[in-house]
C-alpha cells in the first residue's frame, strides 16, 4: 500500500466560509450522499467540491450539498448542471438547446450504491460562477454557513 504524507500546513481544521461575492469555481469530482435516520427519514443528493481558481481566495475549496429529497431540489441541480457544460440558466433557448443535447443521457443516481450516472462525471474540472452569501445556520445560530446563490456558466 502507498504511504500517506499528512502536512497540516496544507488543509484548514474548519470550514471556509467565503465572504459574500462572485467566485469562479472549478468542479470536482460529484459524490453521492445518502443518509437515513432513526424514524426512517431520508436525505439524499449529490456533494460537490468547489475549489475557487481566481482571485484573492484562489485555492481555497467549499462543498454544496444538493439535496434532492425535497419537492423542487431538481431545479437548482438543473441551473447548475446547465451552467457547468456551459449553457445560461436564465436564457429560455439555451435551456431548450440543453435539454436537446442531454437528452437521453444516464442521469441516474443510485443512492444505495452511491453511484453516479456518467453525465454527472463530467462535471468534474468544468468551471462556473457561482455567487455565494453567508448566513447563520439554523441548528446553530452562533455558526455561519455558506449560502449559494446564482450559478452562470464560465466565460459566457
Amino acid at each position: 500500500m502507498s504511504m500517506f504524507k499528512f502536512n497540516p500546513a496544507n488543509t484548514s481544521a474548519g470550514d471556509v466560509i467565503l465572504p459574500k461575492g462572485d467566485y469562479v469555481f472549478k468542479v470536482g469530482e460529484p459524490k453521492v450522499i445518502y443518509s437515513k435516520k432513526d424514524d426512517g427519514t431520508e436525505s439524499y443528493g449529490i456533494l460537490l467540491k468547489l475549489t475557487v481558481s481566481e482571485g484573492e481566495f484562489a485555492g481555497k475549496s467549499i462543498f454544496n450539498r444538493m439535496y434532492l429529497h425535497w419537492e423542487g431540489a431538481d431545479r437548482p441541480l438543473k441551473q447548475f448542471m446547465m451552467a457547468a457544460f456551459g449553457f445560461s440558466p436564465s436564457d429560455a433557448e439555451q435551456e431548450a438547446q440543453f435539454n436537446e443535447e442531454y437528452q437521453g443521457e444516464n442521469w441516474d443516481i443510485d443512492f444505495e450504491q452511491k453511484a453516479l450516472g456518467e453525465v454527472y462525471m463530467r462535471l468534474k474540472g468544468t468551471h462556473v460562477i457561482w455567487a455565494v452569501d453567508v448566513q447563520t445556520r439554523k441548528d446553530d445560530p452562533t455558526k455561519e454557513q455558506q449560502r449559494f446563490g446564482a450559478v452562470l456558466p464560465y466565460g459566457a
